[in-house]
């Protein structure tokens, strides 16, 4: 880590997209820091609550905004390092998935990282089934999910969540991304893209793309394609 984070400049603007209570970003900002980095950071969520218990129980001082990430209200000045942690993709079908790309490279320095965690979810839909009804549990609750529909123009599969405890009912919309198709995705806006999976083997980890150029161009599309072949190869 102490290699590439000599690598970086040393003031750091950060953005987090769809941070949720922060641990992403503050956890990326602390480890800069501590490597001699001047770092602001900037959490971005839908929700306000979110974003309240980040301040209170994590105890880093960041600038907040309450926006949705699909409409273009916080596309206001340039960022190095822009950062989705907690494999949010699930939540947006590839209709959307394209707005949030385009945004990003908006608010992107032009020597600026994309980082984002992720993992592959249709090896495992493949290999267990499509879960009709599925019990989950956190530290908290325990809820089931129920399916309830699929709408194939968007890719989206809706499902009913039921809280055993409280009773509630509420519903939520989830598109299963394998790794190739986002990377691929992620690669129409950036040059450069690879995949750092957390173990070896392992399906799980962080998306990078740095470089920003487009990649539809087809003289440069075949060269550059090796590249994160070779990424996806490496996990096998």
């Amino acid at each position: 880590m102490d290699e590439q984070t000599n690598q970086l400049k040393k003031h750091l603007k950060i953005i987090e997209l769809c941070s949720g209570t922060g641990i992403g970003g503050i956890a990326l900002s602390k480890i800069l820091i501590e490597n001699g980095k001047s770092v602001k950071l900037k959490m971005l969520d839908a929700r306000r609550e979110a974003l309240d218990f980040s301040l209170k129980e994590l105890g880093f001082k960041a600038q907040i905004q309450v926006a949705d990430i699909l409409k273009p209200d916080y596309l206001e000045g340039k960022y190095d390092i822009a950062l989705m942690y907690g494999i949010s993709s699930s939540h947006f079908n590839p209709w959307e998935m394209i707005k949030i790309l385009s945004s990003i490279q908006e608010i992107i320095a032009e020597d600026g990282i994309l980082l984002m965690e992720e993992g592959d979810r249709i090896q495992g839909v493949f290999l267990r089934g499509y879960q009709q009804i599925l019990p989950e549990y956190s530290e908290n609750k325990t809820v089931l999910t129920i399916h309830k529909d699929y709408n194939a123009l968007k890719g989206e599969f809706y499902r009913i969540i039921f809280d055993l405890k409280s009773g509630e009912r509420s519903e939520m919309k989830v598109y299963f991304w394998g790794l190739a198709e986002l990377m691929s995705m992620v690669w129409i806006f950036f040059k450069d893209v690879d995949f750092i999976p957390y173990q070896y083997g392992n399906y799980r980890g962080i998306i990078i793309a740095y470089k920003q150029e487009g990649n539809l161009n087809t003289s440069t599309s075949h060269k550059h394609q090796k590249s994160y072949v070779k990424s996806i190869n490496n996990c096998n």
